[in-house]
């Protein structure tokens, strides 16, 4: 920092100014006067290392108060007064100085003049007395100086116990740090094989899917081999009958397909009673006969096929388009609702009453009325003959 052009002693450092002085005496003579007076802290002094040193090299840095408060324009006039006093004392000093040493001054080109001897003691000083007087002195400063030596050493000692005891507990802690460092490495290994062993499980559970697929669809492919299996016994047996001597009523017609497909239809007996009391005049000629026979037929293989195995969501359109034949899967609404028409299509099944809403139609007359059996996969044939009485025949009627 430079100091100011109106005063090269004082210039402003943070919220103080800092006195500055070509000698250490003026600097003490400054102090003894700020410090006598008390209007300002003498917060630091010494030494000047700033850039200005060359030109100041003493120093004394001074506030307000402890807190650094901003000086007053007042502070400032009585410190260029406290600067200027004590460069005059400096000044006095050092003009008094040779006479008061006793010196004469020098004279250029002269020789120095003998120094005056001393003036003698006014008055004698008594050894004994002064002895006397310093001998309480020492052995106070020798007392307090043996009490602080002790305290200090004992403190020493206190403080190299504390060191000692610094230490020990740093080693402790620097073993609980590796300890606890070995157990953070063991509990990341631990973590790492939990995972392994969680994904190792995950592994296990996906082949163990895998592996389950694989049987459900061997199982599956071993149903349909002994489906085709069957199947193909079963064509070889109607493959064993001639063509031209195919079954001419209905109960034979039953009868074959009921020891053809025991597995996939099931023909009550009210159905055989419906068909043995079914008049053949409707079975006269063979084209006659070959569609009673398809539509029969078909029940075991298209419709269970188009039921159990495909699961066709629009199974009357399906079967319809497959065969020909029509299929209808429920009663009219007025029929349902009348339990004595609903009576003519309910059949004893399993111990339970089951109605034969199903009905596949062949012509004006033949019905074949049918239940899905779904925990069972078979197809019930519960009447098949005539046409069974319904809301519109009964108003014919």
């Amino acid at each position: 920092m430079r100091a100011s052009q109106s005063d090269p002693h004082i210039e402003t450092y943070g919220s103080g100014k800092r006195l500055l002085f070509r000698e250490e005496a003026a600097l003490q003579c400054a102090l003894r006067r700020l410090e006598a007076d008390g209007r300002v802290l003498v917060f630091s002094h010494g030494r000047n290392w700033f850039d200005d040193r060359a030109k100041y090299p003493f120093y004394a840095y001074v506030t307000r108060g402890a807190n650094r408060e901003p000086l007053t324009k007042q502070h400032i006039d009585y410190l260029r007064g406290v600067l200027e006093r004590g460069a005059a004392s400096i000044a006095g000093s050092v003009a008094s100085a040779p006479e008061s040493a006793g010196l004469a001054p020098e004279v250029d080109g002269a020789a120095p003049s003998v120094p005056v001897s001393p003036q003698a003691p006014r008055a004698a000083v008594d050894q004994d007395s002064l002895n006397a007087c310093v001998a309480p002195l020492l052995a106070d400063l020798e007392h307090r100086l043996h009490t602080h030596i002790t305290l200090t050493l004992t403190a020493l000692v206190d403080k190299v116990a504390d060191v000692a005891e610094g230490q020990q507990a740093l080693r402790s802690a620097l073993q609980e740090v590796a300890d606890s460092a070995k157990m953070r490495h063991l509990e990341d290994r631990l973590k790492q094989k939990q995972a392994d062993h969680d994904e190792a499980l995950q592994l296990i559970k996906v082949a163990e899917d895998e592996r389950d697929d694989r049987i459900r669809e061997l199982a599956h492919v071993r149903g349909e081999l002994d489906g085709l299996a069957l199947e193909h016994d079963r064509l070889r047996a109607s493959k064993a009958r001639d063509a031209f001597d195919l079954p001419t009523d209905l109960p034979e017609m039953i009868a074959l397909l009921q020891s053809w497909y025991p597995d996939r239809v099931f023909f009550h007996q009210r159905a055989v009673d419906d068909a043995k009391a079914r008049s053949t005049q409707h079975l006269k000629n063979i084209k006659t006969v070959k569609r009673v026979w398809s539509i029969l037929q078909s029940i075991p293989t298209t419709l269970y096929r188009q039921v159990f195995l495909d699961g066709s969501s629009r199974l009357e359109q399906a079967y319809k388009e497959a065969t020909g034949f029509e299929l209808a899967l429920r009663e009219g609404e007025q029929t349902n609702d009348d339990p004595k028409l609903m009576a003519h299509r309910q059949v004893e099944y399993e111990g339970e009453t089951v109605e034969c809403k199903a009905r596949l139609k062949l012509g004006p007359d033949l019905r074949v009325h049918i239940h899905f059996d779904r925990a069972r996969r078979l197809i019930l044939v519960g009447r098949c003959g005539d046409h069974l009485p319904t809301a519109g025949t009964r108003r014919l009627h």
